[in-house]
């Protein structure tokens, strides 16, 4: 039995350089191909925000306009970040949004 797919271009180290060409795993499509059919049959967990809850929506302004507040004093993404539990690129995100509110 073998570890890995046999490779439609054979041995050999580097095989993404241009001399060798891109190799394609023989058996790995349809590998791939049931995990992404099966993925797409689980059923999707709802967001926070995907059903109207104006309670929640209030919490979550009054949260973005809190961090975009402290951003505004000094205080670093990374640590906003750490603090209320985001990424951030998240926090990154809600700034710019409330910036823009802000300049409306």
């Amino acid at each position: 039995m073998q570890s890995k797919p046999p490779s439609s271009s054979g041995p050999g180290r580097g095989p993404l350089k241009a001399k060798t060409g891109v190799r394609v795993p023989l058996g790995a499509h349809s590998i791939s191909l049931v995990i992404t059919l099966r993925w797409k049959k689980l059923p999707r967990a709802k967001s926070a925000t995907s059903s109207f809850d104006p309670f929640k929506r209030q919490e979550f302004d009054r949260r973005n306009q809190e961090i975009y507040t402290l951003h505004k004093q000094g205080v670093t993404v990374r640590e906003l970040a750490q603090r209320y539990g985001l990424s951030e690129k998240r926090v990154w995100g809600i700034c710019t949004a409330e910036r823009k509110a802000e300049q409306e």
